[in-house]
């Protein structure tokens, strides 16, 4: 993916410097609400519901993965998940 554009706020600073949670995978390169373009499809890519070629528009969620277990994610709040994985922190991008 190319980013065009990218975002960031108070969250990814603070995540930096690893305040306030886990310390992030590195190197970090912060900015969580990235949106571009697929320039190439990697060996492992394979067609699902949700198929991308190059050229396509995508953008990269906060959210990686939450548990959809949890008070939080019952309540309609996965941002707040207890198990949380959020893009570029502690996991690698996720394209949407």
């Amino acid at each position: 993916m190319r980013i065009v554009y990218a975002g960031v706020c108070h969250t990814d600073v603070s995540i930096t410097l690893g305040a306030g949670t886990d310390l992030p995978i590195e190197p970090i390169i912060p900015g969580h609400e990235g949106a571009g373009y697929i320039v190439a499809l990697g060996e492992h890519t394979t067609p699902g519901p949700q198929t991308f070629s190059v050229g396509d528009r995508v953008g990269i969620r906060f959210v990686a993965d939450a548990c959809g277990r949890c008070d939080a994610c019952l309540d309609g709040e996965e941002e707040s998940c207890d198990h949380l994985v959020i893009s570029g922190t502690n996991t690698e991008g996720v394209c949407e």
